[in-house]
């Protein structure tokens, strides 16, 4: 008879079978992936996640991914995501691809299925996977990221030993906090617990309510409140945030049933799940939609910077920071927007000469984070230590291939940057980019086209001046010609004139009239049906002559005239009008 296993110091109930030997295929020790995961890495969780674009092209892998399918980041990334889902899980995947097309932004996830799965070596894995949507500015599906989970251990189990064996088993290995309760002590709590909390199952056993100590000051009425009324509730879901005695903040998922019935004592069976990277990935996409929502009603660079800023101030840890935009010609970083820190810091840090230790560290393009990785960002000490930060963040922003920014943002309260929180800053960094660099062109451009719009006004107001003063000189030089010139031509026509006098009398006329004659010219423009007569009837009238005057100079009968009136009005759509004639020829020019 073989032994039976070890297993926790407290079971749930008696196991009375006998436990049938389950064989399980562990990975190789030597592996270093596997004595990684063993050390319980973070970069080693059980979770799978792939984001891919909305054609299947794969964006990102994170090493468990890489790891499951046996291959590297480079060789997964760029790679058809749907022929890999097809090549692995052919059972489920035209029901996961007719999923992910109904997303948008009612619906942003899919439902959790279960799936099938024929690793690179052809044995079959089971998983659990859900699909989440992303969105572009605009609220428009531009990809997806899905999260898995290998459910293999459990789906085997469950076929391997009897009813007690399988919730001992689950009890002691699930990689949720199972535990049982009764109206005054815990009957028993999962290993995992240690690992979620960060505390002793020894110190819950003792007092039942002691991890409420742990629980986020801002959840803590909540949640005291529902567990309160647990045992009078036949189900409870709660949602609730932790803070581990290391600082760093967990969230966790809770539903618990109520067993009544028989001879014993109501049971309150329950199962707490860590859903921190669940709720990171949720925050990051809303975050990246309410970034894209807000920069998209920005008109000015600086406002869209605010944006950027305040998104980043909502993640986990930061409660200060600032924006750098580097000058183009000259490679200095200038500080173009800040919140959460003093006058005085601002003043200290408001720019970084190209030379500086700071600005050489962000030109590489690689995020820094202070104090635990960049010693160069202790040439900030003196400033860093008066403003009492207690950590730093340095996240390049890039377009292009070009530092184009540099995000800073801070803590004046935690001893380091959370990991959940550097992956979004990158993320977010890296969807800045083509933002700032599109608003400030855009605002180049806007300045460009007020600097051209200015220039063409004044032009317009030279060239009309210069209009105005040209009619106004033409104005003087025919008044004084019909003032001064052409009464003396009349009298001297009228005298006795030798032939050579008259001749000189005919050219100096005809000289006069080609000076006069723009007036003419653009009369016969503005209404090509007038006379000759009728044009110099229209350019005596416009001098202020009256019809005698007319008649005189033109030796013409009054009548004539008077009828050479009617005949311009006519033609000039005047009649029936009070317009005056004469002032309506001379606003001809």
């Amino acid at each position: 008879m073989k032994k039976r296993r070890k297993t926790e110091t407290r079971e749930l109930y008696p196991i009375r079978s006998r436990r049938k030997t389950a064989k399980h295929t562990r990975p190789s020790a030597e592996d270093p992936h596997d004595e990684a995961a063993a050390a319980g890495g973070e970069e080693f969780r059980p979770d799978l996640v792939c984001r891919y674009a909305l054609d299947g092209t794969i964006l990102f892998v994170n090493e468990a991914f890489c790891r499951h399918f046996q291959r590297t980041n480079e060789e997964l990334v760029g790679e058809d995501f749907f022929r890999i889902m097809h090549d692995h899980a052919p059972d489920s995947s035209d029901r996961r691809i007719a999923s992910l097309r109904c997303l948008d932004r009612n619906v942003a996830a899919a439902p959790v299925c279960e799936v099938r799965v024929v690793d690179a070596e052809g044995r079959v894995a089971r998983q659990q996977w859900m699909d989440l949507a992303v969105f572009d500015e605009k609220g428009v599906v531009v990809g997806f990221q899905s999260v898995g989970r290998d459910i293999t251990e459990e789906r085997t189990c469950e076929g391997c030993f009897s009813r007690e064996e399988v919730f001992q088993a689950l009890a002691d290995n699930l990689r949720e906090v199972f535990w049982v309760r009764s109206r005054e002590k815990i009957l028993y709590v999962g290993p995992v617990y240690e690992e979620i909390w960060g505390r002793s199952r020894e110190s819950l056993y003792e007092d039942p309510s002691s991890f409420l100590g742990s629980v986020h000051p801002d959840d803590r009425e909540r949640v005291l409140e529902r567990f309160m009324f647990e045992n009078q509730e036949a189900e409870m879901n709660l949602e609730f945030r932790i803070i581990r005695t290391d600082g760093s903040i967990r969230w966790i998922h809770t539903r618990s049933v109520l067993l009544t019935g028989g001879d014993e004592e109501d049971r309150t069976v329950g199962i707490a799940a860590d859903i921190t990277e669940r709720k990171n990935a949720e925050t990051l996409l809303r975050l990246q939609r309410d970034l894209a929502v807000a920069v998209g009603s920005a008109t000015e660079t600086i406002e869209g910077l605010n944006c950027v800023l305040d998104v980043a101030l909502q993640m986990e840890g930061i409660d200060s920071g600032g924006i750098y935009l580097v000058d183009g010609k000259t490679g200095e970083f200038r500080l173009a927007s800040h919140k959460g820190l003093s006058p005085r810091f601002v003043e200290c840090a408001s720019r970084y000469d190209s030379t500086t230790p700071e600005a050489q560290l962000a030109m590489r393009g690689e995020p820094s984070y202070w104090p635990s990785e960049s010693a160069v960002l202790d040439s900030c000490g003196p400033a860093i230590e008066e403003e009492k930060l207690t950590a730093v963040a340095m996240i390049p922003v890039r377009c292009e291939g070009n530092v184009i920014a540099l995000l800073n943002v801070g803590s004046h309260t935690r001893p380091g940057i959370p990991a959940a929180t550097r992956s979004a800053l990158e993320t977010i960094a890296a969807y800045t980019g083509s933002i700032v660099a599109r608003m400030m062109a855009q605002e180049a451009l806007r300045h460009n086209s007020e600097l051209l719009q200015e220039t063409v006004t004044a032009l317009k107001v030279l060239l009309r001046q210069r209009d105005e003063e040209k009619a106004e000189f033409e104005e003087g030089i025919l008044n004084n010609l019909k003032l001064l010139v052409y009464p003396y031509l009349n009298r001297l026509k009228s005298g006795r004139l030798s032939p050579d006098q008259a001749e000189c009398l005919l050219h100096l006329e005809s000289r006069l009239e080609g000076i006069t004659s723009q007036f003419v010219g653009r009369l016969s423009k503005a209404n090509p049906d007038l006379t000759p007569t009728e044009i110099k009837v229209a350019d005596l009238i416009r001098d202020g002559r009256t019809s005698k005057e007319i008649a005189t100079l033109l030796n013409l009968s009054e009548g004539t005239i008077m009828f050479h009136r009617e005949n311009i009005r006519k033609k000039l759509d005047l009649q029936h009008t009070r317009v005056n004639l004469a002032s309506y020829l001379r606003s001809l020019g």
